[in-house]
C-alpha cells in the first residue's frame, strides 16, 4: 500500500504587509515583517514543499501613520509583490491570495486605481473576486480550493469595513464554483462566517473554511476553531501582525522584543491523508515541524471522505 497516494498538504498564512493565513505589510510600522515573509517564501516553502499556499487576506495594512485613518499605499503592495517575485513562489507552489478588509480600504470599485490587488497580487489579475483552484497529487487525488471574497463594494475606510457581505451575484458565483464536484472542497477567505452578511447554502463536499479576520481577539482566544452545524470545520488563524502587537504590549525591554515577536508570527500546515483532515498552527521559525495525521484529531471529523482502503490504513498505521 502506497500511503502517499491519498496525501495532499498545503499552507495557510495571514499576512498584512505594513511590510502570512494576514500579512499586514505597512510602510509605517515594523518593516521586519517583510524580512520574515521573505524567509517564509524561501526557507519554509523550500522545506515543506506545499501543494498550495492560501493567503487569506489583509495582504497589506493600509493604515495611516496615526493608526486611525486608512487608504491604500502602493509601496506596501510593491513590497508584497517583490517578496513573492524574489522568492520565486510561482516556481515552488501555487500561491492563492484573496483580499481582506484592509486590502479594500478606500477602494471605490474593482476598477479603481487604488485597487492594487488587481495589479500586484498573484491572483488578482486573473480573478478580481472569488475563484477556484484544483490541487491534484501524483496519484490523481484532488481537492477544490475556493477563495471567498466578501469585501464590501465600494470599500469604505476604517472603521466601517469590519463586516463582509456576499450579494446575490457573488453567492451564485460561489455556488457555480462548488457545484458538480466529487472532490472535497476547502473554502478560504478573510472574514469568518459570523462576520459575513449572507444567507449561504450547504454543500455536502465542504470540509473546512479557513479564515483570518478576528485572529485571536487580542490574545483572548488563542485557538478559534469550531465545527459548524452543517458539518464543516471553521478555523481562524492568528496573523503576522497580531502576535507582534501582543508582545509589544506586554514587554518593555526593547532588546528582547524583536526575537520574541519574530517567533510569534504564525502559519498553518494542513493535510488530507487517507480521508482524514489534520492541521497544526506553527510559529514562524519553529523547527522541526511535525504534523500527526493519524490518529485523527478527535473533534475534527470529515463526512464520507474515507474509503475502505483508507479505513484499513488508519487502523494499522500511525502517521
Amino acid at each position: 500500500m502506497n500511503l502517499t497516494n491519498r496525501l495532499i498538504w498545503f499552507l495557510q498564512v495571514t499576512i498584512k504587509v505594513s511590510v502570512i493565513l494576514n500579512l499586514h505589510l505597512s510602510v509605517f510600522h515594523d518593516w521586519e515583517r517583510v524580512t520574515e515573509l521573505k524567509e517564509f517564501c524561501e526557507l519554509t516553502l523550500d522545506t515543506i514543499k506545499p501543494s498550495a499556499v492560501l493567503a487569506s487576506g489583509d495582504l497589506t495594512d493600509a493604515k495611516k501613520k496615526d493608526g486611525i485613518g486608512s487608504t491604500q499605499y502602493e509601496g506596501e503592495w510593491l513590497a508584497y509583490h517583490n517578496v513573492l517575485t524574489s522568492g520565486k513562489v510561482s516556481e515552488k507552489t501555487k500561491w492563492l491570495d484573496i483580499r481582506g478588509n484592509h486590502d479594500s480600504f478606500d477602494v471605490n470599485n474593482l476598477e479603481s486605481p487604488k485597487n492594487f490587488y488587481r495589479k500586484y497580487s498573484e491572483q488578482g489579475q486573473f480573478h478580481p473576486r472569488s475563484y477556484k483552484y484544483k490541487v491534484t497529487n501524483h496519484a490523481g487525488m484532488s481537492l477544490n480550493m475556493i477563495a471567498v471574497d466578501a469585501c464590501l463594494d465600494p470599500g469604505p475606510k476604517r472603521p466601517f469595513n469590519f463586516i463582509g457581505n456576499l450579494d446575490e451575484s457573488e453567492i451564485l458565483e460561489l455556488q457555480s464554483l462548488a457545484n458538480n464536484t466529487k472532490d472535497p472542497i476547502v473554502w478560504f477567505g478573510h472574514y469568518p462566517t459570523s462576520c459575513i452578511f449572507t444567507s449561504g447554502s450547504e454543500n455536502p463536499m465542504s470540509v473546512v473554511y479557513l479564515c483570518g479576520h478576528l485572529h485571536t481577539l487580542g490574545g483572548l482566544v488563542p485557538q478559534m476553531y469550531t465545527m459548524q452545524n452543517e458539518g464543516f470545520a471553521e478555523l481562524e488563524l492568528a496573523d503576522w501582525k497580531d502576535g507582534r502587537a501582543l508582545v509589544e504590549s506586554r514587554l518593555n525591554v526593547k532588546l528582547t522584543i524583536y526575537c520574541t515577536v519574530k517567533f510569534l508570527c504564525r502559519f498553518r500546515l494542513i493535510a488530507f491523508d487517507q480521508g482524514s483532515f489534520s492541521f497544526i498552527d506553527i510559529r514562524h521559525g519553529q523547527w522541526p515541524i511535525i504534523l500527526v495525521t493519524n490518529p485523527k484529531i478527535p473533534w475534527l471529523s470529515i463526512r464520507n471522505m474515507e474509503t475502505e482502503e483508507d479505513r484499513m490504513a488508519n487502523f494499522k498505521y500511525i502517521r
